[in-house]
Parts: structure tokens; C-alpha cells; sequence
């Protein structure tokens, strides 16, 4: 796997732009599908890697999985081979943490084991860092009841079927796996991951 794409620094600048607008005037805390609106056909012409890499490294999980849950559009032309190269590129350990929280939480996928390995190989303090994170906060990869009503009943403006269609089409790849959905099977899945890297 090789970093085959050239980071655009004016769409860090837009991603920056954009998050700060949102604070400002999304009506929902901290971004919202209507928000987004507006600014959709610009969002999809940008270079995808660049928009998924600066979003991913603002360290803001929160806004980061709403920005994303309103952008199926964006997510339909994003593949594994994608994710990981993107992953290649992070600078810190919070972008991994964030990658695996959307994936695992809102497309349903879990490339746990291989986001772990691009840490390892990049930098062992990143995997140290997952595993305590995944240990202490497996949690927060499980949708809540209201999580999961939210996104059925469209509350953000996206048809719950556009996240089904994306899931489906990442577990085509069989490096993908299904994400766990009950909570004793989450823990019980990442807690093996963990000890295969721990070993």
C-alpha cells in the first residue's frame, strides 16, 4: 500500500472554513444536512482523499460523524483501499480513533485490525493509544436507541437506506467485516482484536 495521492492544501483551508461556518449557522449542534446543503455540489468536487483526511485530522470526532452521517453522497465514492490510504497519512492518533468510531458506528463496518496495522507499522505509541482507547471506550462504537431512530426515521435529512447501500458495498471487499450491533458481541469482538495486537 503505497500514499499514492497528493494532500490539497486549499481543501484543508475549506474543510477549516466549513467547520467554523458551521458553528456559526447550523441550525443543529454541531452540523446538519441543511447546513450542508448549500454547499454540496462544491463538497463533491473536491479532491475526496483531501476532504476525508482534513476532516478526520480536526480532532473533533463529534463534528466529524455528524459532517459525515450528512454526506452519503460523499461515502459512495469512498472504498477500503481508499480509507487506508488515507489512514497512512494521519498525524495523530485521534484521526484513528475517529475513522474507527464512524466506520464502526454509522456505516457498520469494522476495519478495526486493519487500521491497527497501518499504526503499527507507522507508529507503535498510535497502536498503544488504540488499544487503551478501544479498551476504555468500546462503548461509543455501539448506536444508541436514539442513534439508531434518528437515522431510520431521517432525522438528519439522509435516508437510512443510503447508509445500508454504503455498507453493502464496502462488504463486498472481504477485508471488510460486518460491525457488531449487540452490545456483550461488540465488546467481546474488539477485546479479541485487542489481544491479537497485544501479543
Amino acid at each position: 500500500m503505497g500514499n499514492n495521492f497528493i494532500l490539497n492544501k486549499a481543501v484543508k483551508q475549506y474543510v477549516t472554513n466549513l467547520a467554523v461556518n458551521a458553528q456559526e449557522n447550523a441550525i443543529l449542534f454541531p452540523v446538519d444536512r441543511d447546513f450542508l446543503l448549500p454547499h454540496l455540489n462544491e463538497i463533491e468536487s473536491l479532491q475526496l482523499e483531501s476532504f476525508l483526511y482534513y476532516n478526520f485530522e480536526l480532532v473533533n470526532d463529534t463534528y466529524v460523524n455528524e459532517l459525515f452521517v450528512c454526506l452519503p453522497e460523499v461515502w459512495a465514492r469512498v472504498d477500503i483501499d481508499m480509507l487506508l490510504l488515507i489512514a497512512e497519512k494521519f498525524t495523530n492518533v485521534h484521526s484513528y480513533f475517529s475513522l474507527i468510531k464512524f466506520t464502526y458506528k454509522y456505516i457498520e463496518i469494522d476495519i478495526i485490525r486493519l487500521v491497527m496495522k497501518i499504526a503499527q507499522v507507522k507508529n507503535i505509541d498510535y497502536l498503544r493509544e488504540i488499544i487503551a482507547y478501544l479498551e476504555r471506550q468500546w462503548n461509543v462504537l455501539i448506536k444508541t436507541e436514539l442513534d439508531r431512530e434518528e437515522l431510520i426515521n431521517g432525522v438528519s435529512g439522509v435516508s437510512f437506506i443510503k447508509w445500508q447501500q454504503i455498507k453493502w458495498k464496502f462488504l463486498e471487499d472481504e477485508r471488510v467485516q460486518p460491525a457488531q450491533l449487540i452490545l456483550g458481541d461488540v465488546k467481546q469482538s474488539i477485546f479479541s482484536v485487542i489481544q491479537e495486537f497485544k501479543s
